[in-house]
């Protein structure tokens, strides 16, 4: 409530906020990408996990029908919040943003959303929507050998910090 309404007023006065419009909605958003980071660093993993699940459910609630159309932004929460999520579509927000980060050439972020699909044990959590498996996206068209320092799997090298 009004709480709120006043933090966001002092973060946005700060210079750390940004107001805009999105829709006739108004939208705050940090005004550099580091802020976010930055802020999360402060909190206990278990914490960030926790919010992190609360942003993207309440961000898939939010969008409704279009929450498609902002997949890469629900799987980056979905991702940051481990098994903290207990949302169905999760599995489809993720493999949607790891095709998108492909078309983008942004690999890393495409291993990330894609082995988030597929299940620890490599098995497929999803119906690939795009004619391939995510596994076979994931292991055969991108996945190239890690370079040395880098970990000697995947997992390893894409959890480190």
């Amino acid at each position: 409530g009004a709480d709120v309404l006043a933090g966001v007023r002092e973060l946005t006065s700060r210079g750390i906020l940004a107001e805009g419009e999105d829709r006739g909605e108004v939208v705050y958003d940090f005004n550099h990408p580091l802020v976010p980071e930055t802020l999360e660093s402060g909190l206990p993993r278990a914490e960030a996990r926790v919010l992190h699940a609360r942003i993207a459910s309440t961000l898939e609630a939010l969008y409704g029908e279009s929450a498609s159309d902002h997949a890469d932004e629900l799987a980056y929460h979905f991702v940051r919040a481990g098994g903290e999520v207990d949302s169905d579509r999760a599995p489809h927000y993720l493999a949607e943003a790891g095709v998108r980060a492909l078309e983008r050439h942004a690999f890393g972020e495409a291993i990330r959303y894609l082995e988030a699909v597929i299940g620890p044990g490599g098995e497929d959590v999803l119906d690939a929507p795009y004619g391939e498996d995510a596994d076979t996206i994931l292991y055969v068209d991108i996945k190239p050998e890690p370079r040395p320092g880098q970990g000697t799997t995947w997992g390893e090298y894409w959890n480190q910090e």
